[in-house]
């Protein structure tokens, strides 16, 4: 379809206008429409446009240029590979209702930021991206379908007024935690680890967690210099005295990976010096790193009734990923046990190849049972 220069003849004055065809579906056909009435010729010839035809056809070509070019599909500034795996940790946190708690916190602080999508994003990239010596989370946050609005600056502002208030902020997440799902603090577990940065202080973390390994508190505090950090396998396992090899096995291999997601963290903050010479920017991202293996955990044992693997729940949530076409998106999820059966289970379209913007956000959108 293109733009055309009209010509009408009436009462002795040629009168020019722009159309444009397009197909009807009303008719089954091409069809016309004015885009632009240019007057008559007579009337540009007075104005001194010496040849008015020729003039506005320039103007036509224009159009039509323009047109051909959009029709020529461009690079987009937002990536068309989007992670879709954090859904089930957005559908805990809703049930949680943390929001109209964090919201609280605005009104004793001028933010020019929603403070809890920027604490619910980073969760959500840190679940689908662990971070590396490349890239933080705020390096994946293009890549979730939610949008963010907050600038980097605005992150790292974000992040040390979380770390400086992390343990409000933990209180929240375990008082919600066991309001919907109840916390069994019939045996819990306790794991210290220090970790060091290149710089002072050096930071010593206390977690706690109840039967379940679902995390139920966390304290950070700076330690001295000359302690060594423990190593990475002594695990502190204290109660697992009189408890029979199995449990310990799989208790040992809990706690490593939650070790780990905090060992993680630590690779980010070497290489991005704005993090690391600010204590309350460390401890608002391990806050992150924690609020994160909580819903995970949450959504392992309270959701699946934990008849799945940790390893099981971590690689869907990274793998589930979709490419979005110019009409539709694609599933480049491969296929497994555990998917198939979060399909049924939700009953959502989650093995389907093709997706539509509606099923999408309907697997965005969904909610767990009361």
């Amino acid at each position: 379809m293109a733009y055309f220069l009209k010509q009408t003849k009436q009462k002795n004055r040629t009168y020019l206008a722009i159309y444009e065809s397009f197909y009807s579906h009303d008719k089954k056909n091409t069809a016309h429409r004015c885009y632009k009435s240019l007057g008559s010729v007579e009337t540009h010839l007075q104005n001194g446009i010496g040849n008015p035809i020729a003039h506005f056809q320039k103007e036509v070509d224009e159009l039509n240029k323009n047109k051909r070019e959009e029709r020529v599909r461009k690079i987009s500034d937002k990536s068309s590979n989007l992670y879709l795996g954090y859904f089930p940790l957005k559908s805990i946190l809703d049930k949680l209702k943390i929001k109209e708690f964090v919201d609280y916190f605005k009104l004793s602080n001028d933010f020019k930021y929603d403070l809890y999508e920027l604490l619910s994003s980073s969760a959500y990239a840190r679940s689908v991206a662990p971070c590396s010596e490349n890239r933080t989370f705020h390096d994946i946050l293009p890549y979730l379908y939610h949008p963010y609005h907050y600038s980097y600056v605005q992150l790292i502002e974000g992040i040390s007024f979380l770390g400086s208030n992390y343990e409000k902020f933990i209180e929240i997440f375990t008082m919600q935690v066991d309001r919907i799902y109840g916390i069994d603090t019939s045996k819990t577990y306790c794991d210290h680890t220090n970790y060091y940065f290149g710089i002072d202080p050096i930071i010593g973390i206390s977690l706690l967690l109840d039967r379940n390994q679902i995390p139920i508190g966390m304290k950070m505090y700076p330690v001295k210099e000359s302690e060594k950090p423990v190593p990475e396998d002594a695990m502190n396992l204290k109660s697992e005295i009189g408890m029979i090899y199995p449990e310990t096995y799989n208790t040992y291999h809990t706690l490593r990976r939650i070790k780990e997601s905090f060992k993680i963290m630590k690779s980010d903050l070497d290489v991005h010096s704005e993090f690391s010479l600010k204590e309350d920017c460390i401890k608002g991202h391990f806050l992150i790193c924690y609020f994160t293996v909580l819903l995970e955990r949450i959504f392992q044992f309270n959701v699946l009734d934990d008849k799945y693997s940790a390893s099981e729940v971590d690689d869907f949530i990274k793998s589930f990923q979709v490419i979005k076409d110019e009409s539709k998106y694609i599933n480049t999820t491969i296929y497994t046990a555990f998917i198939n059966d979060l399909s049924r289970k939700f009953n959502l379209p989650l093995t389907n190849y093709f997706l539509t913007e509606t099923q999408i956000k309907s697997i965005l959108n969904y909610k767990l049972p009361l």
